[in-house]
């Protein structure tokens, strides 16, 4: 048997294939993610032994944005360097909008998926948590 990999080209094709503004939206969105993983498990979300851990990693995440009024305070601000200091939403002390927990949701499986994880958005865990 033999295992063919996805060559360097074929990536770099599927990063150009988003355009700038999503690009930028999911790897703040990523970033956040990594913060939240680091401070609640001290470990970088690509270095879980296996995919339910991500899927586990990914759901406590989601509930997190849903219910914490720390993830709340955090709306709005952005880890991309150089971005530090500007707060796009500093008035807003709701919950995220299912649209946006969604779109966090499509970054966490966009960088997941790049990073060769089957990542698949719809698994129970997660599908349920967002639904609730």
């Amino acid at each position: 048997m033999v295992k063919i990999t996805i060559n360097e080209n074929v990536t770099k094709l599927k990063e150009k294939s988003k355009a700038k503004n999503t690009k930028d939206k999911y790897e703040g969105d990523w970033l956040k993610f990594i913060d939240y993983c680091k401070n609640k498990y001290n470990c970088n979300p690509l270095d879980v032994d296996d995919l339910d851990s991500a899927y586990a990693l990914t759901a406590n995440y989601l509930d997190w944005l849903h219910e914490d009024p720390e993830a709340k305070m955090l709306k709005g601000s952005s880890n991309i360097p150089g971005r530090e200091k500007v707060n796009n939403n500093p008035y807003s002390s709701s919950a995220y909008k299912a649209s946006t927990i969604q779109r966090i949701l499509a970054s966490i499986t966009y960088k997941y998926r790049l990073n060769n994880f089957q990542f698949d958005r719809k698994n129970p865990n997660i599908s349920e948590t967002i639904s609730a």
